[in-house]
């Protein structure tokens, strides 16, 4: 953290610089310097824990070991994956012990959790215990995403169903214009549906829902209350030079979007999920 510490920061205020003071906080989630700050203390993480392959005490997850995948890091969020015996887990937990050592940074325990399967329970305890960790179940959110190892069903599409109602009673307290509902539909819900839709195939009862409260949001009057609508939802859905509101289709745009995955399989994109899924679920084969 010598990039941090040994540093002087000044102040701007109406225009001017004011002052000079050291940095004597570290490295803070939402520091506007923290991103770039980030990526060089994971590099380093990074090639630390790829030093693991070559430690006879560490032993690959069985669905990682052909690719020799040991962790995952987006900035501050962190996946470690590890076969679920205790000298594999207390290895790679001394590295991350040293990671936070020589960085300054420290292990948040109260936001991480165990994830299992198939581990005795005295040896889970044990990990446990030496983690100082607690046990979780799947499904659970990565990156704003539910993962686990079954299809999604309606509930796991919970979060996003709630944000958007969230955002729809509060712009419908608003007095706005048609097409102001209109860009908001397309700006904002259309662009959160999207982050979505480019990774699962959305259950047509979640897709059902979220046309429902943007036709309700675009016609109704207060409070997502109904209004009779000027026009039916697909010609709102329609291009613009078809005479409709150039809204997106969202069972269509979901199509797209995960066929734009299948285009990185058949390319073998040089990506690590590729690599990962061609490995275990193709196994060389073409899609």
């Amino acid at each position: 953290m010598e990039c941090v510490s040994s540093t002087s920061f000044s102040v701007a205020v109406n225009g001017f610089i004011y002052g000079h003071f050291k940095g004597q906080r570290g490295l803070r989630q939402g520091d506007p310097l923290s991103p770039y700050l980030f990526v060089l203390c994971l590099e380093y993480f990074s090639r630390d824990m790829s030093s693991l392959k070559d430690d006879a005490n560490f032993k690959f997850h069985p669905y990682c070991a052909s690719i020799q995948l040991s962790h995952l890091a987006f900035a501050d969020d962190i996946m470690l994956l590890s076969r679920g015996d205790i000298p594999s887990v207390s290895t790679m937990f001394a590295k991350l012990q040293h990671f936070c050592r020589v960085s300054g940074l420290s292990i948040s325990s109260d936001k991480s959790a165990i994830y299992s399967a198939g581990i005795r329970p005295h040896e889970l305890s044990h990990i446990q215990q030496l983690t100082g960790f607690s046990l979780d179940d799947f499904p659970f959110r990565y990156l704003g995403f539910p993962l686990l190892s079954s299809r999604l069903n309606v509930c796991h599409y919970a979060p996003l169903l709630s944000k958007i109602t969230g955002l729809i009673q509060g712009w419908s307290k608003k007095s706005l214009s048609y097409a102001g509902k209109l860009e908001l539909i397309r700006a904002v819900i259309q662009g959160i549906v999207n982050f979505w839709m480019g990774i699962f195939p959305l259950l047509q009862s979640v897709l059902d829902r979220i046309n429902a409260s943007c036709h309700n949001f675009l016609w109704g009057k207060a409070d997502i209350g109904k209004n009779k609508p000027l026009v039916a939802w697909s010609v709102v859905c329609s291009p613009k030079k078809e005479g409709g509101l150039g809204l997106f289709n969202l069972k269509d745009w979901n199509l797209a979007l995960l066929s734009r995955i299948l285009w990185d399989f058949h390319c073998k994109k040089d990506s690590l999920w590729v690599r990962w899924v061609h490995h275990y679920y193709f196994r060389g084969s073409d899609v």
